[in-house]
């Protein structure tokens, strides 16, 4: 009696480790992150886990690029398609942490980036 008594707060526990990563409210508001010499920025809002906004892409050598996003935001994953220029960009993430995404950005040349995300 003395185990099961121990193992069910246990299990307990682990079945409410998966939220744990969860966004607390959307994906909505300003996210920012870099990679390779560029400086991402969106700004989002979220309806249901439907994902729609704007962004931009500035180069430290100059110049930059405003683009449109629409994307899907479930409570541990992240996908987002960018249009904007001459060559879409498509990320993939995963929540590490409510207000962080860790993920890859590809383009249609089939070229990718490892991204990371954090809200502001």
């Amino acid at each position: 009696m003395r185990m099961i008594t121990l193992v069910l707060p246990v299990i307990a526990l682990l079945g409410c480790g998966s939220d744990v990563t969860a966004p607390q409210d959307s994906f909505a508001g300003t996210w920012v992150g870099a990679t390779h010499g560029l400086n991402f920025t969106i700004v989002a809002a979220q309806s249901g886990n439907s994902v729609s906004g704007t962004g931009m892409w500035i180069a430290d050598s100059g110049g930059d690029l405003s683009f449109t996003i629409s994307g899907t935001a479930t409570p541990l994953h992240f996908t987002m398609r960018s249009t904007g220029g001459n060559n879409p960009q498509y990320y993939e993430g995963t929540y590490v942490t409510p207000d962080s995404v860790s993920g890859t950005v590809f383009n249609s040349s089939d070229n990718f980036a490892e991204l990371s995300l954090t809200k502001q």
